[in-house]
């Protein structure tokens, strides 16, 4: 397993190079975003790919509901017809039963008048003398005959139209009974026709509503599509951005480790170096800042003798390319020989302060002489 070794160089570029961290951020974030904005696009894709199966389920509905309606509306017509077709025999059953009371009427009043005659002529006695007025036997028998015949017609008449009135009457019943049974069926489907009216506007309107909702959703993963291509496109400028700022900061790297001395040490652990060469690690990772003034406090404590010529020796090389600094040090001869001015400080107070001839050759107070008799000493 291969691992990147965490070297000088790059120990250097993390201090010294801001603008990549910031990128690095930024890039960080923006993958989040990313990830945000992609999480949102498949919710998204989720709720219309639920949505369009509502809308079928709704839509199939619709088309149920106006194959119900269609046969209700068809079945109120039939009967609407049939209710008509009905109403025209119960009229023709009532021209029927008038024709045949009618009838009655008339045979019923013929008799009448017959019985009438008999009677104005004389009642019984006139229908004896009309038997009596027979010419022979079998004239009068004739007679006795045609009478019953008559009786007999007028009676069978009468009860002939009587029957057919009743039957007529039963058949106008029956028909208003069947016309009111279809009136019935009628509202039924009419209730019916109206329930499903509502229904089929109430679906229609959830249809209409679940359309909305996926044009909706449509222009949301529009949205997040675009959210998604601009943010990758982002991504890829501050990846390339970040990529180029690594290889500066590299190269910046290498030529401030030229500066301190460390070239041959770029794929080195700062800990496995010795305390001078760590402490010029320290000023090179100062300097990737890019500092306007450089603070360096007691750079060569704690180090080995040996070390401390390392150390100076980088501070001359800072130095003679002007990079401002403003050093703590015990080392007078480094002082004298790189500062520009130099300030003595004692008892948390500037004593004395002037170039490294005039501190170190006219020193003008005493504390001043006494410290630099012992460096002398």
């Amino acid at each position: 397993m291969k691992k990147r070794i965490v070297c000088l160089t790059l120990a250097i570029l993390m201090c010294g190079s801001q603008a990549v961290s910031v990128m690095a951020d930024r890039e960080s974030d923006l993958r989040e975003e990313q990830a945000w904005t992609s999480q949102q696009l498949d919710a998204t894709y989720a709720r219309m790919s639920a949505l369009w199966d509502q809308k079928q389920q709704l839509e199939s509905q619709i088309e149920s509901l106006n194959s119900d309606l269609v046969n209700v509306m068809v079945s109120i017509q039939t009967l609407e017809s049939d209710i008509a077709s009905k109403e025209a025999e119960i009229e023709k059953t009532q021209g029927d039963l008038t024709k045949a009371q009618n009838a009655k009427d008339k045979q019923y009043g013929a008799m009448k008048k017959r019985i009438q005659y008999l009677y104005e002529k004389g009642g019984n006695n006139a229908w004896f003398q009309m038997m009596l007025n027979a010419d022979n036997l079998a004239d009068l028998l004739t007679r006795a005959e045609y009478t019953q015949q008559m009786y007999e017609q007028d009676r069978e008449s009468l009860q002939k139209y009587a029957r057919t009135i009743e039957e007529v009457q039963k058949l106008e019943e029956q028909y208003e009974q069947e016309k009111a049974d279809f009136e019935t069926m009628k509202e039924e489907y009419e209730a019916q026709q109206s329930n499903l009216q509502y229904q089929l506007d109430v679906t229609r309107a959830n249809s209409a509503d679940c359309e909305n909702e996926i044009a909706y959703a449509q222009q949301q993963a529009t949205e997040y599509a675009n959210l998604l291509e601009q943010q990758q496109a982002e991504i890829e400028q501050l990846e390339a951005e970040r990529i180029a700022a690594e290889e500066e900061a590299r190269r910046q790297g290498r030529e401030i480790l030229k500066v301190v001395g460390l070239t041959e040490k770029e794929k080195e652990y700062p800990s496995r170096m010795s305390g001078g060469q760590q402490q010029r690690v320290g000023i090179g990772r100062a300097l990737a800042t890019h500092p306007k003034v450089m603070l360096l406090d007691e750079p060569t404590s704690s180090l080995d003798p040996e070390l401390v010529g390392e150390v100076l020796d980088v501070v001359r090389t800072l130095a003679s390319k002007h990079i401002t600094m403003l050093i703590t040090t015990h080392e007078m001869d480094f002082a004298r020989s790189v500062a520009d001015r130099v300030l003595f400080l004692a008892d948390g107070r500037i004593q004395e302060e002037g170039t490294p001839k005039q501190i170190f050759d006219f020193p003008k107070t005493e504390r001043l002489k006494i410290f630099l008799s012992h460096y002398h000493s």
